[in-house]
Parts: structure tokens; sequence; C-alpha cells
């Protein structure tokens, strides 16, 4: 895997197949969304929490507004938990979209 499709359609099938608990939401047309850009990919709520996921390719690069997304969802949470993620394929190939996807359906 190396595109962010390739992730994306990787961490959607694992929601579908593995976590009934989770509830998930991918905006496919974000130029009809209103408000600020650089939403995260990815909201994904369950028992455990709440992650707002980001995901790019080995090399992708954060937008301006992305990075603003992530300063305003990290700000005053502990530096070990906060609801952005950034992930990319070494993230799925080492597992650690799996595992905080099952911490987060509980």
């Amino acid at each position: 895997m190396k595109t962010e499709q390739q992730l994306l359609a990787a961490v959607i099938a694992q929601l579908a197949a593995q976590h009934d608990r989770l509830m998930w939401h991918h905006c496919t047309a974000p130029f009809r969304c209103s408000g600020p850009g650089g939403l995260p990919d990815l909201i994904i709520a369950g028992p455990g929490g709440l992650i707002l996921a980001e995901l790019k390719s080995a090399a992708g690069e954060l937008s301006a507004g992305q990075d603003a997304w992530r300063w305003a969802l990290n700000m005053g949470y502990d530096a070990n938990w906060a609801p952005f993620r950034l992930w990319r394929p070494a993230d799925w190939a080492a597992g650690r979209i799996q595992s905080e996807l099952a911490l987060l359906s509980g």
C-alpha cells in the first residue's frame, strides 16, 4: 500500500468489517462542506472516544488548513493522547491504526 486512497480503502474496510461499535464519516465531496478547509479525512467515534484522522501517503504533507485543525483539536489534550491523528501507510503496516480502532471500539 502506497497511496492515500489505498490507505483510506483499507481503513474503511477495517471499520466496516470489524468495528460495528464505531460510527464513522468520510466526506467524499469536501467542496460542498462549509467552514474552513482542512477538516480531517475521517471522523470516527465509539465507546473509547473520538478520532479525527488525516490520511497521507508516506511523503504527503499537511496543508495549512489541516495543520490548523491538528492544532485546534489537540489543544488542551495530554501529549500522549489527542483526537487528531495523522495516519500513513507505515502506521497500517505496523498495526498502529488497527490497534487504535480496537481501543476506540471499547
